[in-house]
């Protein structure tokens, strides 16, 4: 840009510009071909740049904002078992490319860790395991966040797992399927 024609456009820009365009925080002013950019956290500072050069920075702006939506929408399951083989053998029929993605624990204490420092949309635990039970995991978790799904299942009848999530306050905040089941396929 010559110094002759920033001085038309900083003259043009003092009256009242008839293409200024608000984005975000910013104010753009087209003139000639030059658009100048004020930004109210730095007042009195302008910079003046071309056309090209605003499209290709609301391109990024664009893919940044597209790469986060798309890393929002895919679900973060937590799958508890102690039985590594039958927990890995789920976590592959479960996970689904850019739609789900599931994470293995075999340890429920270790897998609270992760629910607790992480996101997780759904926490998908076994009922029987060592050190805490599903029921008790679920309660655990709840506590620190009450926005989670939280499916049990089990092998034990339903009923069972019903009375023991009631022993624990969980009961009407928690799934209840059986281990082995279609319904794991149909409930997520």
């Amino acid at each position: 840009m010559t110094f002759l024609n920033a001085m038309k456009c900083a003259f043009c820009f003092r009256r009242s510009c008839p293409k200024r365009y608000q984005i975000g925080n910013r104010t753009y002013y087209s003139h000639l071909g030059f658009v100048r950019t004020e930004c109210p956290k730095k007042l009195g500072k302008y910079s003046y740049l071309t056309m090209d050069e605003i499209k290709e920075k609301a391109l990024e702006r664009k893919r940044a904002n597209e790469q986060q939506e798309k890393e929002s929408q895919v679900k973060k399951i937590v799958l508890v078992d102690d039985n590594s083989q039958y927990a890995n053998a789920l976590a592959e029929f479960i996970e689904k490319p850019d739609k789900q993605e599931c994470i293995v624990f075999t340890n429920p204490v270790d897998a609270f860790n992760h629910i607790v420092n992480n996101h997780v949309d759904i926490l998908l635990t076994d009922y029987q395991m060592p050190n805490m039970n599903g029921c008790q995991l679920a309660q655990k978790v709840l506590e620190k966040n009450s926005n989670i799904r939280i499916i049990i299942m089990s092998g034990y009848d339903n009923g069972y797992i019903k009375k023991a999530c009631n022993e624990y306050g969980i009961d009407e905040k928690v799934e209840i399927i059986g281990k082995g089941s279609d319904e794991i396929f149909t409930t997520l």
